[in-house]
């Protein structure tokens, strides 16, 4: 008799150890947040954590997830995809465990499921049958907004409050009060916070790579003169749409109308900018740089003498853009701004006195984002 009871423990006991370390989906998103915004992790993350057993290992892209596993995060978000095509998506200072009735213990999750599905939020359960909804819970009380479809959310004593989509219910460990409809604002919030969270960078195309270089050409309108320009210039993502660059170049002019002699420049450039991403792909940006163009300079016109100048100037820099790929990007530059001139007038005379003179940059650029 004791045998046919061990056994018959053991048949009950095996489905759900098998449950345990079943695998249920893989993260097919993980992002940190640095300086502000949330950017993909390519590498295990150290802001993002599966626990398992026990122990808690970095987060990465590709990992499998199981039952039984939790998926907590502190300054970042992650994404479980199961074979369904069903996706969670956790925020932010987050822990929700994997189950076949997922538990949220802490935090915000968006469910996006296809068919029977649960999550247990203390004593409160939300039941839902294929929709698109999102639970937050901060210890003591909770809200759960949906998107698409109807959820029911039931707490102690039998006590159900059914949402529909546009609507939300707030909630305490034990049970729910009636929906309300959500604010045009709030429906708006929770489009982006989808968007945000469940988006590789946010969504934001400009915000995929951190390092871009780039080849460029153009003309140049400064020292009562025009210039014919090529550039090489290198871009570095500080934090989200914010962007440092330096520019080197070569600048051209013929002497004079009716000189062959060709007079030299070497444009240097140091900016901070904003890039801002736009409808299909196109971008704009928005900044400003200093210079400093260095060069030889005639000071005689016959035999042209020269000699080394150093001068400095600023610009405010406008462009636009279209991201081609993964890979490439095509912008257009106008930089307009001042500089200090040491000659000028029609006949190359060499100033007493530093006098500051107008610049103006129109630029072409082709650049590979690494």
């Amino acid at each position: 008799m004791r045998f046919v009871l061990l056994l018959v423990g053991l048949a009950l006991l095996l489905p759900a150890a098998a449950a345990a370390g079943e695998a249920y989906g893989t993260l097919t998103l993980v992002q940190e947040r640095r300086a502000g915004f949330l950017e993909e992790v390519r590498k295990p993350s150290d802001q993002v954590f599966v626990e398992r057993d026990g122990e808690r290992t970095p987060a990465e892209r590709g990992m499998a997830v199981q039952h039984g596993d939790v998926l907590i995060t502190e300054a970042g978000s992650c994404v479980v995809t199961t074979p369904e095509g069903w996706k969670v998506t956790v925020g932010e200072d987050s822990q929700v465990e994997v189950q076949t009735t997922w538990t949220q213990r802490l935090g915000t999750a968006i469910y996006r499921v296809q068919a029977s599905f649960g999550v247990r939020i203390e004593r409160v359960e939300v039941l839902v049958e294929g929709t698109i909804f999102r639970i937050t819970w901060d210890g003591e009380r909770g809200e759960v907004a949906v998107t698409e479809g109807v959820v029911r959310v039931r707490g102690e004593g039998g006590h159900e409050a059914v949402v529909k989509a546009g609507e939300r219910t707030t909630f305490t460990s034990a049970a729910p009060v009636d929906a309300k409809p959500l604010p045009a604002a709030d429906r708006q919030a929770l489009a982006r916070q989808e968007q945000r969270l469940g988006s590789p960078n946010g969504g934001f195309r400009s915000r995929a790579d951190r390092l871009r270089i780039g080849l460029g050409g153009g003309l140049s309108a400064g020292q009562d003169r025009t210039w014919g320009t090529a550039q090489l210039r290198a871009q570095v993502r500080l934090a989200g749409p914010a962007w440092a660059s330096v520019n080197v170049g070569l600048m051209m002019r013929p002497l004079n109308p009716t000189d062959r002699r060709v007079t030299l420049a070497f444009p240097l450039a140091f900016g901070v900018h904003g890039l801002a991403d736009l409808p299909k792909g196109a971008t704009a940006s928005l900044g400003g740089s200093f210079d400093l163009m260095m060069g030889e300079r005639c000071i005689e016109p016959v035999a042209c003498e020269r000699v080394f100048s150093a001068e400095p100037g600023a610009t405010v820099d406008v462009g636009v853009g279209i991201q081609l790929g993964r890979r490439l990007a095509i912008s257009t530059q106008l930089r307009a701004g001042a500089g200090l001139r040491r000659e000028y007038g029609p006949v190359f005379q060499l100033s007493p006195d530093a006098t500051i003179a107008p610049r103006i940059d129109l630029n072409v650029w082709l650049e590979v984002r690494l």
